[in-house]
């Protein structure tokens, strides 16, 4: 991953996810549709960092991090 991609997801980890892991209105964080609507995504270029947040344990999960999923292939991420 290029050092720009990985710099963002760093401070995305240390800024966003430890303070509010549902902030929609940074760009680039969305929930997902669907099956996979528990999982929250956050797009950096040509990479994904998917999570889970557990609010009950006030936990945020990382499930994946790379390039976009082919959700066929991925149908049990997070899940």
């Amino acid at each position: 991953m290029p050092e720009s991609q990985q710099f963002r997801v760093t401070e995305f980890v240390a800024s966003v996810l430890t303070l509010e892991p549902k902030a929609s209105v940074i760009p680039g964080v969305k929930r997902l549709h669907g099956a996979q609507s528990h999982i929250w995504q956050f797009e950096s270029g040509i990479r994904r960092l998917l999570y889970e947040i557990d609010e009950d344990a006030r936990e945020v999960r990382i499930v994946y991090l790379g390039p976009n999923p082919d959700w066929k292939k991925r149908a049990k991420v997070g899940g």
